[in-house]
């Protein structure tokens, strides 16, 4: 099953919106397809911490503070998947949807600031595919840990 295919079946049934759109890779570019601001969409970053592989969730205008990131997670080194860890699950780096299982293997931790928005927006595997739900129904579906993952 494809990671579209699984973010689908998570969300069938429960009131979203399918965005389907040009090819758009920039936060910029998404906001301007989804007619959302940049801040409604989430990044979701895929790290191996601690030997194991975890998914940071954070507003698509923030950056994360590694030093927080650290503490969050309890690890001394933290670094991004690479490409082909990425492609052993169908993905590349900005297709990369907020969960964990059972669409991605991983811990998902998402960033306390998420939960200020009302709508949040998100990619699912493709570069043409983004879904639109409430902040609400995203965390009732998606389940993350909370943690403080950026500087404010």
């Amino acid at each position: 099953m494809s990671v579209l295919d699984a973010v689908l079946a998570q969300l069938e049934g429960k009131p979203h919106q399918r965005i389907r759109h040009a090819e758009a890779r920039t936060t910029a570019e998404l906001a301007a397809v989804r007619g959302l601001p940049v801040g409604a969409g989430l990044k979701a970053l895929l790290m191996k911490a601690g030997g194991a592989w975890t998914c940071l969730v954070v507003r698509a205008d923030e950056r994360t503070d590694n030093r927080r990131v650290r503490h969050a997670l309890g690890a001394q080194k933290l670094r991004f998947l690479r490409a082909e860890e990425l492609a052993s699950l169908g993905l590349e780096p900005g297709q990369v949807p907020p969960f964990g299982p059972p669409v991605l293997p991983c811990r998902l931790v998402a960033d306390a600031g998420v939960r200020q928005l009302d709508t949040v927006a998100f990619t699912a595997g493709t570069w043409t595919d983004s879904f639109v739900l409430a902040t609400e129904r995203w965390v009732a579906l998606a389940q993350p840990e909370w943690a403080d993952l950026v500087a404010r």
